[in-house]
C-alpha cells in the first residue's frame, strides 16, 4: 500500500482496547515478530522473547550488549550489538552484517527480510553530519539518501525519524522520502507488517502531564494520526491488534484485543 499524500486525512481506528503491563518486566527495546513472538532488550543487554499465551514468561537467549532490536520475517530477530555489528537469532545465532560507514545506531528489517539502518554520529544533535539511511544489500550496505536516528518498517516500507523528530516515509514508486507534516517531537516509531504506525510524541511539562511525559499515536499509511493513552519511550508494531511499548519505568505494556 502507498502512503498517503492527503493534507487532511482522516483520523485512524486503533486497534486493541487498552494496555496490559507485563508484571515483572524491565525492557529497554522491544519489537514483535509478524508471527506474534514478543523480544525484548534486558537489562544487562540479553535478548529475551516470550510467547502467546503467557507473555509474562520470558526466555533468555544472549548476548549482553544488544543496543537496539527488530523482527523479520517468522519469528527471526536481528539485533544491533554495542560492537555495531548486526546478528539474527532464529534457534540459533548467525552474523549477518558489520557496522557501515559510521556507526550503525538503529535498525528494522521489513516483511521482505530487507534490513535497514541509520549510521552515524551517536549524537545527532550535537554532530555536525546527520546520521543517514543505508539498507544492506546482502553483501554491503547501500545509502538511500534521507536522515534520521530511530527507524521502522510498515511492511516492506522503512520510516525514519529525522533530526527534526519528525517521520518520513519511503515512496518506492519514486525512490523518495515523503514527511508526514502532522506529527512532530517525536522520540520513537514502530510499524507493523501491515500498514499501521505507531509513534511515541515527547510534550512539555503542564497541567495534566507529568515533567518530560510524552504521548502514544497511532496510524495507518492512508489515515491520519489518533491520540491513544499511555506513555513511554519505545514502541513496536505487531500483527492485528498486537503493539508493545516500553513505559518511562521500563516495564513493558502490551496492547491485545
Amino acid at each position: 500500500m502507498e502512503p498517503t499524500r492527503s493534507s487532511s486525512p482522516s483520523a485512524s481506528r486503533v486497534p486493541g482496547t487498552r494496555w496490559h503491563p507485563l508484571a515483572g518486566s524491565w525492557a529497554s527495546d522491544v519489537a514483535w515478530s509478524s508471527a506474534g513472538r514478543l523480544y525484548h532488550v534486558g537489562r544487562s543487554g540479553e535478548l529475551f522473547y516470550s510467547d502467546a499465551p503467557d507473555y509474562n514468561r520470558f526466555h533468555g537467549v544472549g548476548p549482553s550488549d544488544a543496543r537496539a532490536i527488530a523482527c523479520g520475517p517468522n519469528n527471526e530477530c536481528y539485533v544491533l550489538r554495542e560492537s555495531h555489528s548486526v546478528h539474527r537469532w532464529h534457534g540459533s545465532w548467525s552474523h549477518v552484517a558489520d557496522s557501515a560507514y559510521y556507526p550503525l545506531l538503529d535498525i528494522a528489517v521489513g516483511t521482505d527480510g530487507v534490513l535497514w539502518a541509520t549510521e552515524g554520529p551517536r549524537s545527532p544533535y550535537l554532530a555536525r553530519k546527520p546520521p543517514t539511511i543505508v539498507f544492506w544489500s546482502g553483501t554491503s550496505w547501500e545509502r538511500v539518501g534521507g536522515e534520521g536516528f530511530r527507524i521502522t518498517t510498515v511492511g516492506t516500507i522503512p520510516v525514519h525519524l529525522s533530526h527534526r523528530r519528525e517521520p518520513y516515509v519511503w515512496i518506492p514508486a519514486e525512490r523518495r522520502w515523503h514527511p508526514y507534516k502532522d506529527i512532530t517531537n517525536l522520540i520513537d516509531i514502530g510499524g507493523t507488517p501491515t500498514d499501521g504506525l505507531w509513534a511515541i510524541a515527547e510534550q512539555p511539562a503542564g497541567p495534566s502531564l507529568p515533567p518530560y511525559g510524552n504521548r502514544i499515536a497511532f496510524k495507518t499509511l492512508t489515515t491520519g494520526w489518533t491520540w491513544v493513552s499511555g506513555s513511554g519511550t519505545s514502541i513496536c508494531g505487531g500483527t492485528g491488534v498486537l503493539c508493545a511499548h516500553v513505559g518511562t519505568n521500563n516495564q513493558i505494556w502490551i496492547r491485545q484485543a
